[in-house]
């Protein structure tokens, strides 16, 4: 009787999400929010059940699932990735030295659904290294990647984005989105459906890929997310090969979607974007237990661990970025995309202005702007924009605009 009821549950979901949802496209109207809310609060009281089906040696899907004090989050996350009509899965859990119970918890869960498995990190190594390490120890044709403290809520997912990528042997595939404010409580506010610049079933090659990632020359723009996406396994070992083992090993918290997808959209050599089809909701919880190890507070916010490192991680991505088309010519426009893409939100220049990584992100536009093969066209763009930028700091800070005033 419960697999009949699941079984028309699934399908009504389905049918309520397409009549609903994906008629809006920034806005959802108030009847949409509280039937998005009664289908979250139906998963979210899913319990973990036993699984008696044989586990297959090469799974369709692998789910790698970072975890950092996740102990209040793991089970109904097992429950709710077990609502998936696609069985032929494996969920890896790569806990990152989590203090709390979490390797506990999964633990238990394993002893029943064998589809389980565990990495424990020997110390702390940040959500872009357990993202990688787990993705490279998978055994799934493709992966998906999912926090621990979020939520499929179609339960057709997976198994519909995984039968179009298999069908055209896709690198990369890509799906529309919800995602809202919850804090953990009846409060689910500030809902936005996530949807792509394409109007229509789109298939791309390179390498107009590439493209997608910034929306450079008049391209749509490719969202920067991982868990919106659907990654090939030969992908993900592109990718690793891309950045080497010196970048992965890095300890970034802030902007790792934006670093794996930068190697993402130029290593795949296809993609596809799903237009009108199954939603995952993001719980943008504030107190996200993959950021709780940043989370100490001062009384000047700027100078909390959680904005330093956010501030520390932006420019080490940018670094990294700025590294790995160095000796490009064809990237200026690129480059600028990304500069401008990373550093110009007001709130992040104000955070720079009153940090000592002011002096570093200037020093980035520098390198930038003295790099060989930039343009004038561009280089008179990084000029108004470092200008601007420092026009919102303190007046000490002016002396580093000298770089620029000389060329």
């Amino acid at each position: 009787m419960n697999k009949i009821f699941s079984k028309y549950f699934c399908f009504f979901l389905v049918i309520i999400n397409f009549t609903y949802v994906f008629s809006y496209l920034s806005k959802i109207s108030q009847s949409s929010q509280e039937q998005i809310i009664s289908n979250l609060k139906f998963i979210r009281n899913l319990k973990i059940s036993e699984f008696n089906d044989k586990i297959s040696e090469k799974p369709k899907v692998s789910i790698v699932i970072p975890v950092y004090n996740g102990e209040d989050y793991v089970y109904e996350l097992i429950a709710c990735i077990q609502h998936q009509t696609l069985k032929d899965l494996e969920m890896i859990f790569v806990d990152d030295n989590s203090p709390d119970e979490s390797y506990e918890k999964i633990t238990e869960a394993q002893l029943i659904d064998q589809r389980i498995k565990i990495l424990r990190n020997k110390k702390n190594r940040g959500i872009f290294y357990s993202r990688f390490y787990g993705a490279l120890q998978s055994k799934g044709s493709y992966v998906a990647f999912i926090d621990c403290d979020d939520l499929y809520i179609n339960p057709m997912l997976l198994s519909e984005a995984y039968l179009s990528a298999e069908s055209k042997n896709l690198d990369l595939v890509q799906y529309e989105y919800i995602k809202s404010d919850y804090d953990r409580g009846e409060k689910y506010e500030n809902f936005l459906a996530v949807v792509s610049d394409f109007t229509y079933f789109e298939l791309k090659t390179p390498p107009d890929i590439k493209t997608l990632f910034v929306g450079q020359k008049n391209n749509p723009k490719g969202s920067i997310a991982v868990f919106d996406k659907l990654y090939k396994k030969s992908l993900i070992n592109k990718m690793a090969d891309f950045f080497g083992e010196a970048i992965i090993n890095k300890h970034i918290f802030f902007m790792e979607d934006f670093l794996m997808n930068f190697s993402a959209f130029r290593e795949a050599e296809s993609f596809m974007l799903i237009k009108n089809f199954g939603i995952w909701v993001w719980n943008n919880n504030q107190n996200s237990p993959l950021k709780k190890g940043y989370e100490e507070k001062s009384v000047n916010a700027v100078s909390s661990k959680s904005e330093m490192k956010k501030l520390e991680d932006y420019l080490t991505v940018l670094e990294i970025v700025f590294q790995l088309t160095e000796n490009d010519p064809s990237e200026e426009t690129f480059r600028y995309n990304i500069l401008n893409r990373l550093s110009s939100p007001n709130d992040l220049r104000n955070l720079f202005s009153m940090s000592y990584h002011y002096e570093k992100l200037l020093n980035i536009c520098r390198k930038f702007y003295n790099w060989k093969y930039i343009t004038k066209e561009i280089k008179k763009k990084v000029k108004i924009f470092c200008k601007e930028t420092v026009e919102m700091s303190h007046d000490n800070k002016l002396k580093y605009m000298k770089i620029f005033e000389k060329k």
